[in-house]
């Protein structure tokens, strides 16, 4: 699992364009994805409530391929420019 965060850009809306792109992923943890507040963890972090926010998860399986990696990098840039 690899969570990171994208100071500046809501996650929930950067989780629908992913979508959109037949690439799925969720924001926060997965116990708060839906939550209307930051991500407990985050905060507890001393993260910014909008930073708190900008939080992305995405799993790899041995199942997922370099391929697969570099197609999630290419649509991460598309995704950032057309935001």
């Amino acid at each position: 699992i690899l969570h990171f965060t994208l100071p500046g850009y809501q996650a929930g809306v950067l989780v629908r364009m992913f979508s959109a792109r037949n690439i799925m992923l969720s924001s926060g943890s997965a116990c708060e994805s839906e939550s209307r507040d930051p991500s407990r963890i985050l905060t507890a972090l001393k993260y910014s409530r909008s930073d708190a926010f900008s939080g992305l998860r995405l799993s790899f399986g041995a199942e997922n391929t370099l391929e697969e990696a570099q197609i999630f990098l290419h649509e991460l840039k598309e995704v950032i420019a057309s935001y």
